[in-house]
């Protein structure tokens, strides 16, 4: 029977079970950085959200909400009536990750939506950089 027994088999068992759980869970400095960014992000502070983000992005790179913190974090960080193309590359970018991994995220969604007007129509952007209802 060896030397664990049955009963040391089991608890052995539990334990690798238990740690193949705890590898599905978001880390703590994950959960830290997300917090942080979508706190910056609430008070404007989109430099510090995007740092917050991006570091979120490299602690779990399978997360849609990192990567729509992100693209949300650049869109804040154009100027209102004059966005920076690049920045709404990058946007478009983390968005395009986002919807990859999570096809039917409204919020997802809603940001290629966005992407989509301000290269089409800049006027519709204008409306709604200045509504405060957008966020």
């Amino acid at each position: 029977m060896g030397p664990f027994g049955t009963c040391g088999k089991i608890v052995f068992l539990v334990f690798c079970l238990s740690l193949g759980v705890k590898a599905g869970l978001p880390s703590d400095d994950f959960t830290r950085a997300m917090r942080k960014g979508e706190k910056a992000l609430s008070q404007a502070n989109y430099s510090e959200a995007i740092a917050s983000c991006q570091k979120a992005i490299q602690l779990n790179g399978r997360s849609a909400d990192a990567h729509i913190c992100l693209a949300n974090a650049f869109m804040g960080s154009t100027p209102p009536g004059m966005p920076d193309i690049e920045v709404l590359q990058q946007a478009r970018k983390e968005e395009q990750i986002a919807l990859e991994l999570a096809p039917n995220n409204a919020e997802a969604l809603a940001g290629a939506i966005i992407y989509l007007a301000n290269t089409l129509n800049p006027a519709i952007m204008k409306v709604w950089w200045t509504d405060p209802r957008r966020c």
